[in-house]
């Protein structure tokens, strides 16, 4: 038997949609979704054609991009097909961004995560995939209720004392003391800060300069190839031998940007992961915003390596002609807000990272000369000497913890380190020193395999 639901959706709502697969499969569902299930290698279509064939449901995650792509639309016409009239629930359009379902989709009952905080949209759809839901057994009344002290004539009066004044008598009023003016008082200025803040709260929000999707996508356009040009043109930028390269978004802002050599800027991870695509009609442009990690390794005027590492948030804007898409600029995104582009996490185990991390500081530890490479980490006051000897003290990742960062899609592991390195310093001879302290290990998965990338003392 197939899964319980396959997730269709497009690429722009990726974060919506492994929000509800993971929420349904929480929850005892289990789903098919493009992101963790259509791996490297197998064909897309193949998968995407088995997944709505065997899956039980479809759950259509509704925005106005996904109404733009072909691929979504004959994902859920597949669901469509099987269950015409609706009665058996085969297709639950899920509406994560403002917009009205056209043709056959407009008179399908959705669940509406628009505007709803995690809590609420959390139940409201697994309220919504629950065919066997029970239904409620009381409600609150919505007309009118009966004012303060009535009686209810269809119970017997109560016979004894009432606590209430008799009907058409008044009752004796008391003055006020000073306490009770004290808790006016105190009301009334609580009053006025609840007015204030909201207020401050009507005030409109800071928008992005980053458009949202608008007019009508040129015939034949698709987020794929705009998105695959995009980073071939970063990749592009990565073979510039410049520390700023113009007309691309990443750059070095040290101080010393000339009289350097051997300049090597190189792309990690997976920049297409978390990207947003949107089409401004408008402007008759793809827009396309993502994150990108980049290393440079460079050597200053002294010979001295350095290395550098670059989380860039780029921003392409892309044309579609002649049945193709080219992109007309590339930058740096530094706007505020900037919408989210976090990455997927690609849950590599403790064990293999600290391993990862052990190995990278035995070959920082094999190196006859200080300092070390600028990959390894550097104590405060290095030594410098062409004939060292490195010694790495006890397992530097016994303790050590690892963490997800999912606006840049690293992994930092965090520990405690100790290394002595002996060397001949002059009119002294053979010395040692030690050095130590706390580190921090960048790695990135780079075509599925996880690399360190480098690893910082951090400053105490």
């Amino acid at each position: 038997m197939g899964s319980d639901f396959f997730i269709s959706y497009t690429s722009v709502d990726d974060p919506w949609a492994q929000w509800i697969a993971v929420e349904l499969e929480a929850a005892g569902y289990s789903t098919v979704l493009q992101a963790w299930d259509f791996t490297p290698g197998t064909d897309f279509l193949h998968e995407m054609h088995k997944a709505a064939k065997s899956a039980q449901r479809t759950v259509a995650v509704l925005s106005p991009d996904y109404f733009g792509s072909a691929f979504s639309e004959a994902e859920w016409r597949a669901a469509f097909a099987k269950d015409p009239s609706g009665e058996l629930g085969l297709l639950v359009p899920v509406r994560v961004r403002d917009c009205e379902p056209p043709g056959l989709l407009a008179t399908r009952v959705w669940v509406d995560l628009v505007g709803a905080r995690e809590p609420e949209a959390r139940d409201r759809l697994l309220t919504g995939v629950d065919r066997n839901r029970p239904r409620p057994t009381s409600a609150v009344f919505p007309g009118e209720q009966p004012p303060s002290g009535s009686v209810d004539q269809s119970r017997a009066p109560f016979p004894g004392p009432r606590d209430d004044p008799v009907a058409g008598a008044s009752a004796p009023q008391r003055p006020a003391s000073p306490r009770a003016i004290l808790l006016a008082l105190a009301l009334t200025a609580a009053l006025a800060v609840s007015c204030c803040s909201s207020v401050l709260k009507d005030t409109p929000e800071v928008k992005s300069s980053f458009p949202v999707e608008n007019g009508i996508r040129p015939a034949g356009a698709n987020d794929e190839e705009v998105l695959n040009t995009t980073i071939a043109t970063l990749q592009a930028c990565s073979q510039v031998k410049a520390l700023s390269p113009v007309h691309c978004p990443q750059s070095v802002d040290d101080k010393i940007t000339s009289d350097v050599e051997d300049v090597q800027w190189r792309l990690h991870g997976d920049p297409k992961d978390g990207a947003l695509i949107r089409y401004n009609g408008e402007e008759g442009r793809f827009h396309v915003l993502g994150t990108a990690v980049m290393t440079v390794s460079y050597k200053e005027m002294r010979g001295l390596p350095r290395l550098k590492l670059r989380v860039v948030h780029y921003w392409a804007r892309v044309e579609w002609a002649d049945s193709r898409a080219k992109v007309i600029e590339i930058r740096r995104f530094d706007d505020s807000p900037k919408p989210s582009t976090a990455k997927r996490n690609p849950n590599l185990s403790e064990d293999a990272l600290r391993a990862l991390v052990r190995a990278a500081f035995e070959r920082c530890a094999s190196v006859k000369s200080s300092p070390m490479p600028p990959e390894c980490p550097t104590g405060k006051a290095p030594v410098t000497s062409d004939r060292a000897i490195w010694t790495l003290k006890g397992n530097p990742t016994i303790n050590a913890q690892a963490t997800f960062d999912p606006p840049s899609g690293l992994i930092h592991v965090v520990g405690n380190y100790t290394l002595t390195v002996e060397y001949n310093a002059f009119l002294i001879g053979h010395t040692s020193q030690q050095e130590g302290g706390e580190y921090d290990a960048t790695i990135s998965v780079d075509n599925s395999k996880p690399v360190v990338l480098r690893i910082q003392r951090k400053e105490s």
